[in-house]
């Protein structure tokens, strides 16, 4: 967290934006709205079951709780400072909310926390899908996508049901390269924005490319192909480094998260831009695109033994014109 963002509390204490009201939510974001019912209703349980606690603040407009596992969703926003996603847009107040309900949706139980995660997700998800301008589209993948990267949603990726996560890491991403296929200036996204977006989706993908790396060989790593950049031929392979951020593992700073300024891993001066190492190649190879068969020129599918010779060629290649030893690219491979 960059060290010139303002704490959570003193940001708070001077925020004058009002975050996203439970009336809003279920008007506007009807599937979210469900998700967040779930929660409410087991914070309301219990309360009734623990009587010595403080009764739990309840929604006037909806009879839902504003207060889950000690997250205050009425808590205004803190300025954002020159981020691109302006703190009073639809896109950040979205945002907030989706970053709070994945820490309210925390039990400690890690298979129960990755089912509230994914259902939380998909239900936003669905909502961002209804709308109807490319900009407000946009502008809440982007929100979707700080508030996953921001929250970390380890037990998604730890426990969670693979086939379930990469469908839906799919769906966000393709999303994602649809509209910047356009000119994105056109449909009423600043570039500015845009950018923005990239970086998060870099982090995103730097992220899920890590998981089993993060949490062992019995997690899956995840693609998450958000846009196409024409690759120029290269004179020699270079090696392919995957850097784990640091927020797929790290835990809020913040326990009631009030602006994307107080993200985790930012650049200084607490603009809400993630901190990634840069990558000139962050396009998806051929191989890490889903259903990809190695095939031969005539289309026929080529068999271990072949992909093993033509791997052991390339190893000696490498070795024969120095650029790269076998233990790096074994290394490089991740195997």
């Amino acid at each position: 967290m960059s060290s010139a963002a303002a704490s959570p509390a003193a940001a708070t204490a001077a925020a004058k934006v009002p975050p996203l009201s439970l009336s809003t939510l279920k008007t506007r974001y009807p599937n979210l709205y469900q998700a967040y019912s779930q929660l409410s209703a087991r914070q309301l349980n219990c309360d009734g079951m623990m009587s010595e606690m403080d009764p739990t603040p309840t929604d006037a407009a909806t009879g839902l709780a504003t207060k889950i596992m000690f997250i205050d969703f009425t808590q205004q926003l803190a300025d954002n400072g020159d981020s691109p996603l302006k703190t009073e847009s639809d896109g950040n107040k979205f945002c907030i909310f989706l970053w709070k309900m994945l820490n309210a949706s925390e039990s400690g139980s890690i298979g129960g926390d990755a089912c509230r995660f994914f259902d939380a997700l998909y239900a936003a998800y669905q909502d961002i899908m209804k709308l109807n301008s490319t900009a407000a589209k946009f502008e809440h993948l982007l929100g979707w996508t700080i508030a996953v990267c921001s929250h970390g949603i380890r037990a998604l990726l730890e426990r969670g049901d693979p086939d379930r996560n990469r469908i839906l890491f799919k769906y966000i991403a393709e999303e994602f390269k649809k509209i910047f296929k356009l000119e994105t200036a056109a449909v009423g996204i600043d570039n500015g924005l845009r950018e923005f977006a990239i970086e998060w989706c870099g982090a995103m993908q730097k992220i899920l490319r890590s998981v089993k790396k993060e949490y062992g060989e019995y997690a899956e790593n995840y693609t998450f192909n958000f846009i196409y950049k024409p690759r120029p031929k290269k004179a020699a392979p270079a090696p392919v480094e995957v850097a784990a951020a640091a927020v797929g593992k790290a835990s809020p700073p913040s326990p009631s998260p009030t602006s994307v300024a107080h993200a985790p891993g930012m650049q200084q001066g607490g603009t809400g831009q993630p901190k990634v190492d840069e990558d000139d190649d962050d396009e998806p190879k051929p191989w890490e695109m889903e259903g990809w068969v190695p095939r031969t020129k005539n289309g026929k599918q080529k068999s271990p033994n072949v992909i093993r010779g033509e791997l052991q060629r390339y190893i000696d290649k490498c070795k024969a014109d120095g650029t790269m030893t076998q233990t790096k690219i074994i290394e490089t491979m991740g195997v």
